[in-house]
């Protein structure tokens, strides 16, 4: 008898966490609030915010407050910003200036950097929560491009893509009213592809819509080499020469395609000027000039 109370009780822990699993949502993919909708349809997940450096984001803020402020601009339609979370106080600064303007949907473009999925743009119709405050999706836009066959939805490579994931803290702490469209573009998009993307994106934009490239420049580079390329990318982008920046690899920038979008979509909707707000790269701001590492540029169009 007492061996086979031994044997249920040694049981029962494993049952019950069993149990626990089979009723416990998915810890990326999370269902949403109940009642919590949007336009013609209920948001129906939510992602978990996954790349997340507390640390790097808290200083990036702390570090931007003590930072002479950029003059305020009106009008702002879009942007350049890195991915890359070391680069705190770079995505703070950028996202408080865009956070002095009434916006209400954020288009976020990013590279799909594993280039995985059924779809060479891939979008989310989930909500984010990260540990600074929830970001919904502008599931209007979402459904407009989906039905025009621009944009494919895909929820597990979207919560797993950083180029878009690591940004939202920065859009619920200086835009917590605003709503978001991730997309995530292949590095594959032929040029009809890219074009109509373009077009499209011009259709859903209006004067409280920004639009973001998340794009990291040089990669595995000194300080030096690094700022010599960028010097480059940025030439090229100011010319607008998207032949010549499509053609550039990982030792300039790791998403051409989200560059040239942006910049294109900014000539389209009027955007015709631009300001560099910084451009430096992770030896500078560690102080490890020999060191190979990343190298970014904020830039703002209005």
């Amino acid at each position: 008898m007492k061996l086979q109370r031994l044997r249920v009780f040694s049981i029962l822990p494993v049952f019950l966490f069993a149990l626990y699993l089979s009723l416990k949502p998915h810890p990326l993919v999370q269902p949403a609030v109940q009642g919590a909708s949007q336009s013609k349809q209920e948001i129906t997940c939510v992602h978990q915010v996954r790349f997340f450096e507390p640390q790097l984001f808290f200083e990036g803020i702390k570090a931007n407050k003590s930072r002479e402020q950029a003059s305020v601009l009106s009008n702002i339609r879009g942007g350049i910003i890195p991915h890359h979370l070391l680069a705190s106080q770079i995505l703070a600064e950028f996202f408080q200036i865009l956070g002095g303007q009434d916006i209400e949907t954020v288009i976020l473009l990013g590279p799909n950097h594993y280039e995985t999925g059924e779809s060479k743009i891939l979008t989310s119709a989930c909500a984010w929560q990260s540990p600074v405050g929830q970001v919904e999706p502008d599931i209007a836009i979402i459904e407009k491009l989906t039905k025009n066959e621009v944009v494919t939805p895909d929820e597990t490579v979207i919560d797993n893509e950083h180029s878009v994931s690591g940004l939202m803290p920065y859009i619920a702490t200086f835009l917590p009213k605003a709503k978001v469209v991730p997309i995530v573009l292949s590095a594959t998009l032929s040029k009809e592809e890219l074009e109509n993307l373009i077009a499209n994106l011009a259709l859903v934009t209006n004067q409280k819509t920004v639009v973001v490239a998340s794009v990291d420049f040089s990669h595995n580079l000194d300080s030096a080499h690094a700022a010599a390329n960028d010097q480059l990318t940025l030439r090229l982008i100011k010319q607008k020469n998207y032949n010549e920046l499509m053609s550039l690899d990982n030792r300039y920038l790791d998403s051409p395609v989200c560059i040239v979008t942006l910049v294109s979509l900014m000539d389209s909707l009027g955007a015709s000027q631009s300001r560099v707000l910084q451009n430096t790269n992770s030896g500078e701001l560690y102080n490890q000039p020999n060191v190979a590492g990343t190298s970014y540029a904020s830039i703002l169009y209005y």
